[in-house]
């Protein structure tokens, strides 16, 4: 059985910024509240693992994998 989660690649391409006071994103506005989105979201996912892990057949193997890690986004590039 395989399953994907987009969720952490969307979140953090969304919420990466509110980690960074100075990142160009956040200019003059407070981001308290949005900087915890992130880790919010990997604790669930965590849990998620947890359960899935805890249902699993004795011998059976769950691989957790990513595709990329992930960084502060300052720039653009558009392809046409």
């Amino acid at each position: 059985c395989v399953c994907v989660f987009d969720t952490p690649d969307r979140v953090q391409h969304m919420f990466w910024r509110y980690l960074e006071a100075n990142h160009p994103a956040n200019s003059g506005r407070p981001c308290q509240r949005s900087a915890t989105a992130i880790e919010e979201l990997y604790r669930r996912m965590d849990d998620l693992v947890g359960r899935t892990a805890a249902r699993l057949g004795k011998g059976t193997v769950l691989l957790v994998i990513s595709d990329h890690g992930f960084k502060s986004f300052q720039r653009g590039v558009n392809l046409n």
